[in-house]
């Protein structure tokens, strides 16, 4: 942060003479009636001085930035795409987050009316025509690149070092445009670029989950650090915690704008230990896959229980802390009390962080420390760590092509890779991997004798067709046949031939939904 004594020459000139700065005094002003120059003795300091900012002065920096605060400044903006995004930079923006701005954009003009955020751009006015992009990402992304030039602009305000992009994977406009913009924002602009995304409910089905995850995947590619907010597990802790579905959609909400204002928050409040932009932008550049998280603890043992407490947010996504590349900890408490020093933060509290980053081996850990005094009893800790390793593979296929069986088989697999990563812990994670096998609608193929085997067929009858599965079927044949190994038998694949006995296959009616 900057000093508050530059205050007093806010509006003061500054001139430059050989001997290094003077400062030009009004002599009707209270300031000064003389204009003092450096001595001697210091002139060789301020040349050196001047010529190692020699590069700051060619930029043309306002000298106001030495009396402007950060928050003054704006250098963060929260950009909103599309429904989803739009809803949760306006909670932001409602709260009256400070230090940073906002811009929304959408294909639907009608939500954007709605939205009170006022610095707001209609995406693809001819794509579009204002109507959406009818849940079609490639819409989107085209309405983005039409729009690129007003995006451009927008991101290009002289204030702006970091664009927090906010989106709903799985739909349209969030879908298609996120990664258009962050392209303009990190890669043409070269400004620290972060984006705060949802994926979806599990209600609301693997299709929407794969085109989610897939964003995800490419929106990775174009943002320094994306941190992602699962729908899913946030509606099963808020029903543990009983909470209505409008309240969880609020949560929800709320999840994404506290993620963006926890960095806004270490960047605008001074600490004495103090974490500043670059903090955040050594942490986050380039970062992949990061997370945020607050904890907030009393009594006995409060940096650790705030430490666990922020671990154990529904929003970390499983993300195991030891595997970060990067971490970022900031410590905030009351302030010293020395009539009553029962709440002071004591130094032996600090053997916590120690246990903290005991399992860690390769990190950077950036700690900070704060004052507050509204904290009384409590301890509040902010974690923001990237660089976990959270990379899944899909594979591209123009699914408008023939796709080879193997290659379908393959694609399948990753699509069920990808939602272990993201939906690992969650309770529905077996349905999404069944209907994706059931998406592959391929029968099972049975042996002769066994369509003949009246136990094996009712075994088999005992799961309902949308919940059977290949490796289920296996388990039967080895029940059947315990002498049977994996490799013997192929009579589950899907070349028609039986490589145990040479007859032939038959294609059960017994199929996938």
């Amino acid at each position: 942060m900057f000093p508050e004594d530059n205050k007093d020459i806010n509006d003061t000139p500054l001139k430059r003479s050989e001997e290094g700065f003077s400062i030009e005094f009004d002599v009707n002003s209270d300031n000064a009636s003389e204009t003092p120059t450096p001595a001697p003795a210091q002139a060789n300091a301020s040349r050196d001085l001047m010529e190692e900012h020699e590069e700051v002065l060619k930029g043309g920096l306002p000298f106001d930035l030495l009396t402007t605060s950060m928050a003054e400044r704006k250098p963060i903006k929260i950009v909103g795409i599309g429904g989803g995004g739009g809803n949760a930079a306006e909670h932001m923006y409602l709260e009256g987050v400070e230090g940073v701005s906002y811009l929304i954009l959408n294909t639907d003009v009608q939500q954007l009316n709605d939205n009170k955020i006022p610095h707001k751009i209609v995406l693809g006015e001819n794509v579009t025509r204002g109507l959406g992009a009818g849940d079609t990402p490639e819409i989107a992304r085209q309405a983005a690149q039409e729009s690129a030039n007003k995006i451009r602009e927008a991101l290009r305000d002289g204030n702006t070092e970091m664009v927090f992009i906010t989106a709903g994977m799985g739909g349209g406009t969030g879908t298609g445009a996120a990664h258009v913009v962050a392209n303009i924002a990190k890669k043409e602009l070269g400004l620290l670029t972060v984006a705060i995304v949802t994926i979806p409910f599990a209600f609301e089905g693997s299709h929407k989950i794969i085109k989610a995850l897939e964003a995800v995947e490419k929106l990775k590619e174009e943002v320094d650090s994306i941190l992602i907010v699962n729908n899913e597990r946030l509606r099963q802790y808020n029903a543990a915690q009983k909470n209505s579905f409008t309240k969880s959609l609020y949560i929800g909400d709320t999840a994404v704008s506290k993620a963006a204002s926890s960095i806004s928050d270490l960047i605008i409040n001074p600490g004495y230990i103090n974490l500043d932009f670059n903090d955040v932008k050594k942490t986050l550049n380039n970062g992949g896959v990061a997370i945020i998280s607050t904890g907030i603890a009393s009594g006995e043992d409060r940096l650790k229980k705030a430490i666990d407490d922020a671990l154990s947010s529904p929003v970390l996504n499983n993300n195991d802390i030891t595997q970060a590349k990067r971490v970022l900890i900031a410590i905030a408490h009351a302030p010293d009390n020395d009539e009553d020093p029962t709440y002071n933060f004591q130094t032996e509290e600090l053997d916590a962080l120690n246990d903290f980053t005991s399992g860690m081996q390769d990190y950077k850990l950036i700690p900070g420390f704060y004052e507050d005094k509204s904290l009384k009893e409590n301890l509040r800790v902010t974690i923001l760590a990237s660089g976990f390793d959270l990379s899944a593979t899909i594979e591209s296929a123009n699914l408008g092509d023939p796709i080879a069986k193997s290659e379908l088989l393959q694609r399948h697999k990753n699509q069920q890779q990808l939602i272990n990563k993201y939906y690992e812990g969650t309770q529905s994670v077996d349905n999404f991997n069944r209907k994706l096998r059931g998406h592959l609608n391929l029968p099972f193929i049975l042996k002769e004798e066994e369509l003949d085997d009246d136990e094996f067929i009712n075994a088999l009858l005992k799961t309902p067709a949308y919940n059977r599965n290949h490796e289920e079927l296996e388990s039967l044949r080895k029940l059947r046949n315990p002498d049977m190994t994996g490799g013997e038998n192929k009579a589950s694949g899907f070349s028609g031939t039986n490589t145990i006995d040479d007859k032939p296959l038959v294609s059960n009616v017994i199929d996938f939904d």
